[in-house]
């Protein structure tokens, strides 16, 4: 993660509390923010909203974030953040500037994480780039090892051209004895691949990435309406926590043009949102809509009908 400066410590110490609290009003800053680099994608994956909206409703207006856009994010939340996720609904190497942007969260020592599909055509030098300025963490996302089961869940996407680039980036971080970016693999375990899963981590690991991660699909996961896939990503109760969600405290969303949203899963079809970081973050987080969210998470508010209520219909609620 990011370096842990004093204010960052504690600003980590009261969010803490604020989230064991359901403070209404936190009196800390986000740890972490996910920012939507990118809201297209060059993949039509079931189950995401690209590929599920094949008629481009969700995404009327194909954009990157601008580095103005990312910059202001650096200067308002900064001084708080450990870490920037910097992928969302897209693929966030379509945007020329993510590089531009790691560096400059890298000068606030800010770690960065980005994944990707990786189904592009990098140049050498963009390789080397990607190793010299790129993310703290890189994922990779590769569900199999022959075209044929790769493409049933990679729509659209090239495994020769993946392995290549991993391949070049593993080689030129290895040339440059780099530390970063630590290189994940990740294998999105379903029926029709289960049986490639072995040689898969064995060839992550002839390769030589850091680090070969096994996700399990979630039955029934869908962006339809936001609610199942919200669902199905819940974990169980253990008693530890009060409630389920942690987003309204610790990890607020950024789309391309500075708007705020709830969480990932917030509902794309609503005309507003919590803001715009264009008038300052901190008056966004500190406001009547986080506020009134986060009543109804706690179970707090029974204001459901309010037009402000994002959160009301979201089963990590109470």
């Amino acid at each position: 993660m990011g370096t842990l400066t004093p204010a960052r410590l504690a600003n980590g110490a009261v969010a803490a509390v604020d989230y064991l609290l359901g403070r209404e009003h936190p009196r800390s800053m986000p740890m972490v923010a996910k920012l939507e680099t990118a809201n297209l994608c060059n993949l039509r994956c079931p189950y995401c909203l690209h590929g599920e909206d094949p008629r481009g409703e969700a995404f009327r207006n194909k954009r990157y974030m601008t580095l103005e856009t990312f910059q202001t994010v650096i200067d308002q939340m900064g001084r708080h953040l450990l870490a920037l996720i910097l992928y969302h609904k897209g693929e966030p190497f379509l945007n020329k500037e993510l590089l531009d942007m790691c560096a400059l969260a890298r000068e606030q020592r800010i770690a960065t994480i980005v994944s990707s599909n990786f189904s592009l055509k990098f140049t050498d030098a963009e390789i080397e780039d990607i190793v010299q300025r790129g993310p703290t963490y890189l994922t990779i996302s590769l569900d199999g090892i022959t075209q044929e089961i790769y493409e049933t869940y990679r729509v659209g996407g090239k495994i020769d051209l993946v392995l290549d680039n991993l391949r070049r980036l593993v080689a030129a971080k290895r040339q440059r004895e780099a530390a970063s970016p630590i290189i994940a693999w990740q294998f999105i375990d379903f029926d029709h691949n289960r049986h490639q899963l072995v040689e898969a981590e064995r060839l992550a690991r002839e390769i030589g990435v850091d680090n070969f991660v096994v996700t399990r699909n979630r039955e029934g996961l869908t962006h339809d309406g936001h609610k199942l896939g919200a669902l199905n990503r819940a974990p169980a109760r253990t008693g530890r926590f009060p409630f389920k969600c942690k987003w309204l405290w610790t990890l607020p969303v950024i789309l391309y043009d500075g708007e705020s949203v709830p969480c990932c899963d917030y509902d794309w079809r609503r005309d507003k949102h919590m803001g715009n970081i264009s008038g300052g973050f901190a008056s966004i987080w500190h406001g009547a809509d986080y506020a009134l969210n986060r009543r109804i998470v706690t179970n707090q508010s029974s204001c459901i009908d309010h037009p402000n209520a994002h959160c009301a219909a979201c089963p990590l609620k109470g």
